[in-house]
């Protein structure tokens, strides 16, 4: 019988040894036949190597056997240096389990297959796909081990999750995340837009691809002058720049919008990646307008009243003083500006007592 475990030298000699009788045809015959084993041997040896995978033979205590050039160099080790060492050694700790099992199965021939990591000589991980299968060798079972490199797959795999995991955050988002591309003369591109629009805008991401002139149509035409067109130009100095303006929606409902640009420009190319958060700030800007129309109206009660008016701070600080307060008081506003306290309490005593 052939151990191939013997190199094919020691096999063709070992036969040969037993062979020494016959004639002198019978034992050319006999060294023709092993030339021919022997060439077969090398060739079948030297296909085992080339394999473009990792190439193991392991026994029932996890010793490596035999490692093919191909796999050995993939991991970074000479074939010599795994020989005797134990498979176990060359696996990432949490993926021991399913390689113990497969050690241990005996001599079931059921094929299996797995997925693990192998930790190359210089400790870098190297994603594998395993098959695995026990066969009986010169009374003893043995295990083939043969793992292809999914490496590339498993980053690709790796990148769609980390990918979803970041459209999940941003569609979540509570705010319109645009990714654009701008160019010098103030065109752009939209190559990305969240869920988030259509709360801001009241638009579709979908609505907004498929029409870039969308965006600047609805955006008002004194707002686009005074606000978008000047930070335009912090967008080419590279410059973070928030704006605020009002925006058309489809109903034609005038919504203020802020938005804050981020932009870098692409290297060896002559545009800008721009990214821009929006957020709908219409309660805000509403709230603002209320109640600068009730401290109008308040202004207007003010001067109407013929009540002298005083609100003053713990400090003796004054907020406000009415018009008429002045004219009682004998006071400019000028001369109650620079001393105010002073003047009314050099007044306030000239007072009737009927008065306090």
């Amino acid at each position: 019988m052939i151990d191939s475990f013997k190199s094919p030298q020691e096999q063709v000699s070992s036969f040969f040894e037993q062979q020494q009788t016959g004639t002198s045809a019978e034992l050319s015959e006999i060294e023709a036949a092993l030339q021919q084993t022997q060439a077969e041997l090398e060739w079948y040896r030297f296909l085992s190597e080339s394999i473009p995978s990792i190439y193991l033979i392991v026994d029932q205590t996890g010793v490596i056997c035999h490692s093919s050039e191909f796999g050995s160099n993939c991991l970074g080790y000479k074939s010599a240096e795994l020989v005797k060492r134990s498979i176990l050694n060359l696996v990432e700790p949490q993926d021991r389990q399913a390689f113990e099992t497969a050690i241990t199965a005996n001599s079931d021939p059921v094929f299996q297959s797995w997925e693990g990591r192998l930790v190359r000589k210089d400790g870098s991980i190297l994603w594998v796909k395993i098959n695995g299968r026990h066969i009986r060798h010169s009374n003893r079972d043995i295990l083939l081990l043969v793992g292809q490199d999914i490496g590339d797959g498993k980053q690709e795999l790796s990148l769609e999750r980390t990918q979803a995991k970041l459209r999940d955050i941003l569609d979540s988002a509570i705010a319109a995340i645009t990714s654009l591309r701008v160019f010098p003369n103030q065109d752009f591109e939209c190559e990305y837009q969240s869920a988030g629009s259509e709360v801001v805008f009241g638009y579709t991401p979908t609505e907004w691809m498929a029409d870039k002139t969308l965006w600047g149509s609805r955006v008002l035409e004194e707002d686009m002058q005074t606000a978008i067109l000047p930070g335009f130009e912090d967008i080419l100095a590279g410059r973070t720049t928030t704006v605020e303006y009002r925006f058309y929606d489809k109903n034609g409902k005038v919504r203020w919008i802020s938005s804050t640009f981020t932009s870098r420009r692409e290297v060896g190319a002559d545009y800008w990646i721009v990214t821009s958060v929006s957020t709908d700030i219409s309660g805000r800007k509403n709230a603002e307008a209320a109640l600068w129309e009730s401290e109008e109206e308040l202004q207007l009660v003010i001067e109407a009243t013929e009540d002298a008016i005083w609100d003053w701070d713990i400090v003796n600080h004054t907020c406000l003083w009415s018009v008429r307060g002045y004219q009682m008081l004998g006071l400019s506003p000028t001369e109650f500006e620079e001393n105010a306290c002073e003047s009314i309490y050099q007044r306030i005593h000239l007072l009737h007592p009927g008065a306090w």
